[in-house]
């Protein structure tokens, strides 16, 4: 194994104490970075393991309890969002770490319904319409 050579006045990231390393790779997306970061060295994926598991149980506790809370945040990624849209699907795929969103109505009318799917890329943020095929079905929307 390679040993960093340290420069005088220079400090590394292995002398962070482990809170203070720990607390930093909360940051990282669930996604992506957590697999990256942990292949950095042990100490590093043990570090994520904790992390990504304080992540699920905090999220399943928060289930339990009904305390859930979102927040707005401005769309600072590639690309353009998809239209707001509320009594649509959404679903998780894990093999690609995409969020799928299907259909919806648009919060000014509920005579207007979507019937487009869209894919949100965990990784890279952005949104992409995968192109359908097949007979196109229609959509019903019903608001009361």
């Amino acid at each position: 194994m390679e040993t960093e050579e340290v420069q005088p006045g220079v400090r590394s990231m292995g002398e962070l104490p482990e809170e203070v390393l720990e607390y930093i790779l909360s940051f990282l997306s669930p996604y992506q970075e957590h697999k990256t970061a942990a292949l950095v060295c042990k100490q590093w994926y043990r570090l994520i393991k904790g992390v990504a598991y304080q992540c699920h149980h905090g999220f399943l506790r928060a289930v339990q309890e009904g305390n859930i809370q979102g927040e707005s945040r401005t769309y600072p990624y590639p690309g353009t969002p998809i239209t707001q849209r509320f009594s649509h699907s959404a679903c998780y795929y894990d093999s690609n770490q995409s969020m799928y969103v299907f259909g919806g109505c648009t919060q000014s009318s509920c005579n207007a319904a979507f019937n487009d799917l869209w894919r949100l890329d965990l990784n890279s943020k952005e949104w992409i319409r995968p192109l359908a095929s097949g007979q196109t079905q229609w959509c019903v929307c019903v608001c009361v």
